[in-house]
């Protein structure tokens, strides 16, 4: 008999790959003695145990309380566990297994740190050739009678971890996460930020030589698991979203990914690491865009910044002296470009067609002044100049409005969401061209005029949303993973 500490020392090794998960306390599997089993392989059925606990003796642990758990190929979609779900109840008490609740299976106390051992057979084959299964552990106030999600086990809210039987050789655990990347850059760091939460129920596929071997579900932890052949081979992992990703123009499609969504790892160790797949979600944001009028409101002066009633009640001159002289910069040059918003009038001289916002010295009031008697000329129907407007509204929304930030548009309500700061790229890209200040209604430059055009209406609907009754096209990232059904 191996001691409680050697046996937790074993645990340990189990779980150091990938990465640990944000909450604590995990479902272990061991044998009869309480012994890891090198890649979670096991020689028959009734060999396999559960136990459960923390990382390390004294740590947080799993939620005291009373839990079922439930045997199931690797995607889950069949249910192997074929017993009255409260022979498979078990309780914890300090984090760790603490007692059987049913009456048909062995137990015993060889768990980590003290803790229970009870024997997850009966349980029936898995379809699967390769002998790979799944068990699932979720408290009972968690678990759905009427069967939904994993039989109704919610992946979001259950431990898991994967396991072969009658394997005919040494196998390797590969282990990855999904997360929610919430400040974008690639890299989960939950110490850091909070709100980078482990995202559950996420899809994840894997291939070999580019064929599809396996599928399964991320658990509460953001876990995915997968047990392979300890035989060098190369495996591909895939994220799959529910609704697609924003970054294939997927209409409908609410997720974007921050990392690659494929991945590799090489099973020649027990223990590989899969890759991390990093995601933020994009939420419809109501009351977002002001008109170029409420940038540039003729009736707003230096003292008194509210006129009227409506959504442009109060003109932005407010904000922009808060913001001065930086908003007079963002106006006139992106990404270190001329923005080159353009007058309405028929000129291919830039210096007559291209607006120029006054640069200090000039006081704020002054250039307030030129910005304001720009925004009200007579536009004459000129597509240079209604472009300009609406993409200077845009850029100040964007930067100092009410749609700050990372930012993604429903384009042309259909679903499909696209970056503004591309939009804005493009926009300024048609401004820039050298027949952007001959595009009237009676001018040369009329594919160019009929381009802007487009955009003109596309940029209107985006600085409109500050009206209720109008599309609401903006989408921001959100706080907190967007809300799905798992499997699907």
């Amino acid at each position: 008999m191996i001691a409680p500490f050697a046996r937790l020392s074993l645990v340990l090794l189990l779980l150091a790959a990938p990465a640990l998960a944000q909450t604590p306390g995990q479902a272990v599997l061991l044998n009869r003695v309480g012994n890891h089993v090198d890649g979670n392989s096991f020689a028959r059925k009734d060999a396999a145990y559960l136990s459960a606990g923390p990382t390390v003796c004294g740590a947080a642990g799993l939620a005291d309380g009373d839990y079922y758990f439930q045997i199931t190929d690797p995607a889950a979609t069949v249910l192997l566990s074929r017993d009255p779900v409260g022979e498979r109840a078990v309780r914890v008490s300090g984090g760790i297994l603490s007692a059987y609740l049913g009456s048909t299976r062995p137990a015993a106390n060889n768990g980590p740190c003290g803790g229970l051992n009870v024997r997850l057979a009966p349980f029936a084959t898995t379809p699967y050739p390769s002998g790979e299964y799944r068990l699932w552990l979720t408290r009972i106030q968690d678990y759905d009678p009427l069967g939904s999600y994993l039989f109704g086990f919610d992946p979001k809210r259950s431990k898991s971890e994967g396991f072969r039987v009658y394997a005919r050789g040494p196998q390797t655990i590969v282990r990855g996460h999904k997360f929610f990347d919430h400040d974008g850059d690639g890299v989960w760091n939950p110490a850091l930020d909070p709100l980078e939460v482990p995202v559950g129920g996420w899809r994840i596929d894997v291939l070999r030589n580019g064929v599809p071997s396996g599928t399964t579900f991320t658990d509460q932890d953001g876990m995915y698991v997968f047990v392979r052949d300890r035989d060098a081979s190369v495996y591909e992992f895939r994220e799959i979203s529910p609704d697609g990703f924003i970054n294939d123009a997927t209409p409908g499609a609410t997720w974007l990914a921050t990392t690659a969504r494929e991945g590799f790892a090489t099973t020649a160790a027990e223990y590989a690491v899969g890759p991390e797949f990093g995601n933020v979600s994009y939420i419809v944001e109501l009351v977002a865009g002001r008109t170029p009028t409420y940038w540039g409101n003729r009736d707003c002066n230096c003292e008194n910044p509210s006129v009227g009633t409506g959504p442009d009640s109060v003109c932005g001159l407010a904000i922009l002296r808060e913001h001065d002289p930086a908003w007079r910069t963002a106006l006139n040059t992106r990404n270190g470009m001329p923005v080159n918003l353009r007058n309405p009038v028929s000129n291919d001289n830039p210096s007559a067609s291209i607006f120029q916002l006054n640069w200090p010295p000039q006081s704020f009031c002054g250039a307030y002044a030129n910005w304001r008697g720009y925004v009200n000329k007579q536009d004459h129907d000129h597509a240079g100049f209604l472009l300009s407007r609406e993409v200077a509204a845009a850029i100040l929304n964007n930067t100092f409005g009410f749609m700050q930030g990372d930012v993604y548009i429903d384009r042309f309500q259909d679903g499909v969401l696209v970056s503004l700061a591309d939009m804005l790229t493009g926009a300024i890209g048609l401004l820039s061209e050298p027949g952007a200040g001959l595009t009237g209604p009676n001018d040369p430059y009329q594919d160019l005029r009929m381009r802007m055009l487009g955009c003109i209406n596309e940029f209107g609907t985006i600085n409109n949303t500050g009206d209720p009754s109008s599309p609401q096209v903006v989408f921001t990232r959100g706080n907190e993973p967007m809300s799905f059904a798992s499997p699907y």
